[in-house]
Order: structure tokens, then sequence, then C-alpha cells
């Protein structure tokens, strides 16, 4: 028989062994080395598990508090998880730690170049490091891409444009291949009235690399810019016909041919991606999408309910997208039906239960709306970084008058998400009703820097300009909006409103008039009319005009202003 102490060994041995084995299990192994951590780490960072890596690259710090390695792969982890000040920390490390590594300047030459862009504060620390990372490569080779590319990225941040297209062509004869580069140098060959070389370089590159949508888009911009639209259309129908898997180019050239006036166009070719649902399942949605967002709400509904046939996996999706319709029609029995089976077959989900909540604002009943506040309340706290939750909930803030809350949750949206549109959309509204156009301004300036050409956008702004006394600026812009989108109400009725602050109350009339399409309810025309007669006196007149429109409908609006008329017209 073996001795009580050999005994003891091989037991402990033994314990040894499952503890190493359970330790593997883990992802870790206080016999592993260094190296062995790294790979480990860059093994788990692969797969997603996000929480594993760091452990690894920790435990290969704590053997070596100097490991470059760890420091580098450990920054490049810090940057995918959105940690961009960690980050920064972490591979500037990597780069003291590994001066002859070119791929540490490089990840932390592209952290710092992004950081100085993306903040008009333009942090000394970025801009100093980019700086750096870019003369230490451009050091050891002239000819580096990743050297040349962040000289024409500090160039475009300092404005020297001439300085930046000439790092940007090094850059792109370097590596033609990249796209991203050849793009920023025809962005900055047309912000140089270089329009001749930045076509011949954009057509160049799509020429051999035909899938880079950034690169069209850039194209197209410039090509509608100067009214080019046939070149525009052949650019977009070679973007279609050159990335076939790609349904998002097919609503990109219907929007084109919406915007020129060609509906039966964007039929013909929204009618003929439907048709491939095989090859493009969502394609009913992407279509019905679309015709949503034109305003044609009843060819959306109809490919809505097709795709509730032939697209069984996206089923609540269409539902709740029919749900939006419908309270956009103000058919709010049609609305109720299709909640009701979302809330039937998905009896938890969270956006069903938005959706009802929505419903009950749309019924504009008090008792309704305060359901729906406190159905907000509870679907924000269930999923406190849904903004769109918070953004509902502060728009039922307002509908009950409780301004001061509705600002706050739009201001949580905004620390959360600074660029949430809707959100900046909202708080500047609030604003422009409070009579507060330079804070409104600012948020609409954020908006334009954002999105441009968005005709809603564009409205804030004018909004804000109109209280600032800016009436040529209103009236030049909303010219422009509605030769646009002459299909949109909402640049009309801007400039209806503001012909009646001039007093121009005929042209005020006839706008309001023409709004008022047979088949298509909104209240808005309606409700002007009602002030324009009343700012002339002609009570009366107001209220026979929305008992009429009472008598044909019960929507639960034309009740409330029949209310009001009535009482104003004694």
């Amino acid at each position: 028989m073996p001795s009580s102490d050999t005994g003891g060994f091989a037991a402990s041995q033994i314990w040894i062994v499952v503890l190493a084995l359970a330790c593997q299990a883990c992802g870790w192994n206080p016999l592993a080395s260094k190296e062995e951590y790294v790979r480990r780490g860059r093994q788990f960072a692969e797969q997603g598990r996000y929480p594993d890596a760091t452990l690894q690259y920790r435990k290969a710090l704590q053997k070596d508090a100097s490991y470059g390695e760890a420091y580098l792969r450990y920054g490049q982890l810090l940057e995918k998880t959105n940690n961009p000040a960690e980050a920064f920390q972490t591979l500037s490390k990597a780069a003291d730690l590994m001066p002859a590594s070119e791929e540490a300047k490089v990840e932390l030459g592209n952290l710092s170049i992004t950081g100085l862009l993306a903040s008009p504060a333009r942090p000394p620390k970025y801009y100093q490091t980019a700086v750096k990372m870019s003369d230490e490569l451009l050091a050891r080779n002239p000819n580096a891409f990743d050297g040349l590319r962040l000289k024409g990225l500090l160039a475009i941040a300092d404005r020297h444009e001439n300085e930046a297209i000439e790092y940007l062509r090094k850059a792109s004869q370097a590596k033609p291949d990249r796209l991203d580069v050849v793009t920023m140098l025809v962005q900055t060959l047309l912000a140089n009235n270089q329009a001749n070389e930045a076509e011949s370089a954009a057509r160049s590159a799509l020429a051999s690399v035909k899938s880079y949508g950034l690169l069209y888009d850039t194209l197209y911009g410039y090509y509608m810019s100067v009214n080019r639209a046939a070149d525009a259309e052949q650019l977009m129908k070679s973007k279609v016909a050159n990335n076939p898997k790609e349904p998002f180019y097919v609503i990109q050239l219907a929007d084109f041919y919406w915007g020129q006036k060609k509906p039966a166009l964007v039929d013909a070719l929204l009618s003929d991606l439907v048709a491939k649902s095989q090859q493009y399942p969502k394609a009913a949605m992407d279509a019905g999408d679309f015709y949503r967002r034109v305003g044609k709400r009843d060819e959306a509904i109809a490919l809505y309910q097709k795709g509730l046939e032939s697209d069984r996996a996206n089923r609540k999706d269409y539902l709740k997208r029919i749900v939006q319709v419908r309270i956009e029609q103000s058919r709010l029995d049609e609305a109720a039906a299709a909640a009701d089976t979302i809330l039937k077959e998905f009896p938890d989900d969270l956006e069903a239960l938005g959706s009802r909540a929505d419903l009950r604002m749309a019924t504009g009943s008090p008792a309704e709306i305060q359901k729906a506040l406190e159905e907000f309340n509870a679907l924000v706290k269930k999923a406190p970084d849904n903004n769109e939750f918070r953004f509902s909930l502060a728009r039922a803030l307002r509908q009950t008058g409780k301004e001061a809350q509705a600002r706050a949750a739009l201001a949580e949206i905004l620390r959360r998400d600074p660029n949430n549109r809707n959100a900046l959309r909202e708080i500047a509204d609030l604003e422009i009703r409070n009579r507060k156009p330079n804070e409104a301004l600012q948020y609409a300036d954020r908006l334009i820097a954002l999105d441009p050409n968005n005709i809603g956008t564009r409205l804030v702004r004018t909004a804000a300009w109109a209280l600032l006394g800016r009436q040529p600026e209103v009236r030049a812009e909303l010219r422009r909006m509605m030769a646009e989108r002459s299909d949109l109400a909402e640049p009309a009725l801007q400039m209806a409103t503001l012909e009646m602050d001039q007093k121009n109350y005929a042209e005020a009339e006839r706008i309001y008039q023409r709004l008022r399409t047979p088949g298509k309810f909104d209240i808005r025309p309606l409700r002007g009319l009602v002030a324009v007669y009343q700012a002339q006196g002609q009570a009366r007149k107001a209220l026979d005009l929305v008992q009429q429109e009472a008598r044909r409908t019960t929507d639960v609006q034309v009740r409330s202003l029949l209310a009001i008329t009535a009482a104003q017209a004694g």
C-alpha cells in the first residue's frame, strides 16, 4: 500500500489537474503564458465573447504589464465595444511599448482622426496624436497608404483642400481598391470646384469596383446639384444593375423617379421588386415603406397585406406597420383590429404594447391619452434604452400639457443619442411653440447638418426663421420645397401660415382649399380655413364649414374643433 504521504501527493496532483481543466473550461489557466492569453483573447473577440476576451487580455497584462501586444489587442476590443476614451489610452500605451509596430500606429492614428473629425471641439490630444502617427508612418515609408490617408484627413480638418487632395490622391494610388479614400478625394475635389477631376476619379474607380454605394451617392448628389438628371438616372440604374442583391438601391432609384414626377416608372420598378419575393423576402415591406413615406398609404397597406401572406417570418412587423398607417389615416377601428391581432399572437411584445399606446394617443380622448401616458411610462421602465418609447412618452407628456417633463425626456434621448433626429425635431418644435426662436434654430441647424435635404428638417428651420422675422428667406425656401415636393402638404401649410401672418387672407384661403383632398382627410387645412375666417370676423362662416365636415365624419378631432368654433362664435 502506498504511504499516506504518497497518497496525499497523488490526491493533490489530481486536484491540480481538475482545477486546471475547470479553469480551461472558463477560459483561464494559471499556468498559461501571456502569449496564450492574448491568443485566447483574440479568439473570444472573433466569436463576439467580449467579456471573456477582456478577461484574457487583463490576465496577459497581469503576467507582464509591459506587454505591448496585449495593449494593442485590448485597445482594438475597446474600440469595437464603443469605449473610445479608454481605447485611446490603451492604444497609446501599445504604440509607446512597440515603437516598431506599424499596426499600433495605424490603429491609434485612425482612432485619433475619428475622434478629431467627430468633435466640433477638435480635442488637441487627438490632433497631436494623429499628426505624430502620420509623421512616423511616412518617415518609415514615404508612400505608406495609412500615413498618406491620415495626412489627407488632417488637411481636411484644417480646411487645406489642395493639400488634402494631394495626399488623398497619393493614398489612392497606393491602394486603388480603397474606395473610401477615393470617395473622400471626390468629395474634396467637388468642394474645391474641381468637378471634372472629381467625376473622372469617381467614374474610374466605379469601373473597377462596382459595389461601393457611397461613391455612387456622392457622384449622384453632384449630378442632381447641377441639374444633370439624365446622368443621375443612368448612374442609379448602373448601381442597381451592378448590385443585384441590394434591394435598397432599387428604392433609391424609385426615390429618384418620384422626385422627377414619374410615378409610372416608380410603380413598375417596385412591382418588379415585389415580384421577386423569393429573392427578396422583405420586398413587399420595403416597397410598402416607400409608398407610406411618399404619402400613398393605401398602396402601402396593400403591400403590407401582401407581405402578411408571403412573408410569414415577418408577420409581426407587417401588422405593426398596418397599425401605424391606419392611425395616420384616422381609420382607428382598423388600426385597433390590427393591434388586437398583434397582442393576441404576441402578448408580451413591447413594440406591440407601444403600438396600442400610440393608438390611444390617436383617439384624441383625454382619458385614452392619460392611459397612453401611463403605458409609455411603463414601457420606458421596462426598456430604458429604447429611445422610441422615450420619444413617444415625450409626445404624450406634451399632449397632456407637461412640457417641462417632455423637454426632460427629449433631453435624455439626446444625451444617449446626440444625433437623434426625432428628438431634435420635437424639441425644436417645442421651442418654436414657446416662441424661443434662437433655441429652436440651434436644434434646427443640428438637424440640417445631419440631413440637409430633408423637408421636415428644413421646415423646422423656416419656422424658426419666421419667428425671427426673416420672412423673405422663409418665403424663398418654402417655394423651393413646394417645387421639389408638390405631393407634400407641410411646406404649403407653412406657406399658408406665413400668408396669414402677413394678412394675405385670400392667398392663405386658396392654399388651404387646395390642400383639402377628397378621400384623404387631414384636419390641418380645415383648422387653417377656420382661422382665416375668424381672422376676418367671419365666425359664422367658420362654424358652418366645421358643421358641414362634422356631418361627414365622426372624427374626434373634428368634433373637438366644432365645439371650440361654436364657443368662439357665441
